[in-house]
């Protein structure tokens, strides 16, 4: 279990914490929608401000999420909004918890519509028009539009007509729980999908919310209160969990007093072939801004040029190397020795897919013993030579295309799912996984940590050499595999996000990243 960090649930695991919350701890139904309701609108309040005399529409479905949408049509009209309701359903169809609030509602003369059908929709369009402020409670949890992020299902009627309507409006949505359209469980979109500007979120924050596509949808999201007791949860298996600043700020290393560059943290960074120089000096440059007291860079003799002219802090160690300008196997012996001097390798920036570069990261992988970051390069030779036993622990950071052929299967399976993939990797590899891309995905075959810095100025070449070389340098400093790759995700996004912040995300390069990592980590620092 993993107490400090932001727990992220499934529909079906929301389901059954809500079944538990009655069945076992006595929390009526009823109680639950109206603390519900209380939290969406004071959410509202704090974000956009007082409610009173805005008009706004809540668009409510037949279900759960419907009932909630009327409670807060209720609240929101105590606090002075002109509120109008429509009810995606016939009347008949409403039950339970739902029907409750919908005689409140009556009972309190709100103006209640209801379409049925998309011809009932369309003839309220003005309805949509008029209001400043739209509530979406169509669908919730129940709501199953896809089988994956790279499904597009359709969004049955009525609600599609309604959110054909919405989208294009640029009015403030506020999204309950989940935008309609949004599958929980991975992020995948309906054709259409309700675009929110504030997702408040019920109980426990979704997986689809914080992983893309869905993340785009949800816009900001805030994490509502239901009341239940921590007990509910007790038992269930923690499947996914979001990183946030906080814990990552609790796992990074600390230098004491007497530290000096020797038990500092010792990294090897291996790769560098000819014409890729920079992929291996990005991940010196990496592991050094990330605290790593010595940083030795080892790569072919015709690239120790580049890297002396690149590098002013990191030792460089000159190898053999084939025509082309990439290691061979003959500095596999030279490379063990230096490993054996250091606290954890970088293998595999700029390493080349040259023949005799991939069997000499095929040799290294199984007989290096202290910890390894396995990356690019050499990450395709593991591919091509299957799962092997490792002499220590491992950490493997490929892209989708990496990961596709790691798992054998293609970039659209690994991204429909990328906890799954995630979770995959770790197991078939006998290591930690950390999979790159938008919302990067850390798991160690049990759970999978989704992270939630980084963004487009990450979508440059180099930043994932740069990921690579602070990750070895946690490792070196004496973080678990887990917790290294846990920080190194965390801290190198926010480092990605404080260089865009300065050059903009079209014009950030690699070398921002790394740059920005000693001050990403002290802002991490400073919060504990």
């Amino acid at each position: 279990m993993h107490p400090d960090l932001l727990r992220l649930v499934t529909g079906a695991e929301m389901k059954e914490a809500d079944r538990r919350a009655r069945e076992e701890w006595g929390l009526a139904a009823i109680v639950l929608m109206e603390n519900a309701a209380t939290s969406v609108v004071e959410a509202m309040v704090r974000e956009w401000g007082d409610p009173k005399d805005r008009r706004v529409l809540a668009l409510c479905g037949k279900g759960g999420n419907g009932g909630d949408g009327l409670a807060i049509a209720r609240h929101l009209a105590n606090r002075g909004a002109d509120v109008q309701v429509i009810v995606l359903a016939k009347e008949e169809e409403i039950a339970g918890e739902s029907l409750v609030n919908l005689r409140l509602a009556q009972k309190m003369n709100l103006p209640v519509l209801f379409a049925p059908n998309p011809v009932d929709v369309q003839n309220l369009a003005a309805l949509f028009a008029f209001a400043e402020w739209i509530v979406d409670a169509i669908y919730g949890v129940g709501g199953k539009p896809a089988q994956s992020a790279r499904d597009r299902a359709h969004l049955p009627e009525p609600a599609a007509t309604a959110v054909n309507l919405l989208n294009p409006l640029g009015k403030r949505v506020l999204a309950v729980d989940l935008p309609s359209g949004l599958d929980a469980d991975l992020g995948a979109l309906s054709d259409p999908t309700v675009r929110a500007d504030l997702t408040v979120t019920l109980g426990l924050p979704k997986i689809g919310l914080f992983v893309y596509p869905g993340a785009a949808a949800a816009g900001k999201v805030i994490l509502s209160d239901l009341g239940m007791p921590p007990g509910v949860w007790a038992g269930m298996a923690e499947n996914a969990c979001l990183l946030t600043g906080a814990a990552i700020a609790r796992r990074l290393p600390r230098r004491g007093p007497e530290s000096h560059k020797g038990n500092a943290g010792r990294v090897l960074i291996i790769g560098g072939s000819e014409g890729m120089a920079g992929a291996a000096c990005l991940a010196a440059a990496g592991a050094a801004r990330a605290g790593a007291g010595y940083v030795t860079l080892a790569l072919p003799k015709s690239s120790l040029p580049i890297a002396e002219a690149k590098l002013t802090e990191v030792v460089k160690r000159g190898l053999p190397s084939d025509r082309s300008g990439a290691l061979t196997p003959a500095g596999v012996r030279e490379l063990l020795s230096l490993a054996g001097e250091s606290d954890a390798v970088v293998l595999g920036p700029g390493l080349s897919r040259a023949p005799g570069a991939a069997s000499l990261a095929s040799k290294l992988y199984q007989q290096v013993k202290c910890p390894m970051v396995v990356d690019a390069d050499a990450l395709n030779a593991m591919a091509a030579k299957g799962p092997s036993k490792a002499a220590g622990p491992r950490v493997v950071t490929p892209h989708p295309g990496e990961a596709a052929r790691l798992l054998k299967t293609t970039v659209d399976g690994v991204q429909g799912d990328r906890f799954a993939a995630a979770k995959a990797l770790s197991k078939k590899w006998n290591a930690i996984a950390l999979l790159k891309g938008a919302r990067s995905v850390v798991s160690d075959g049990k759970t999978a940590f989704v992270n939630p810095t980084g963004g487009p100025s990450l979508a440059t070449a180099g930043t994932g050499d740069v990921l690579a070389g602070v990750t070895g340098a946690f490792l070196a400093q004496g973080l678990a595999p887990l917790d290294a790759a846990l920080a190194a995700a965390y801290v190198h996004g926010l480092a990605g996000d404080l260089a865009g912040a300065e050059a903009g995300p079209l014009s950030t390069v690699a070398s921002d990243v790394a740059a920005r990592i000693g001050a990403a980590m002290r802002s991490l620092q400073e919060q504990v």
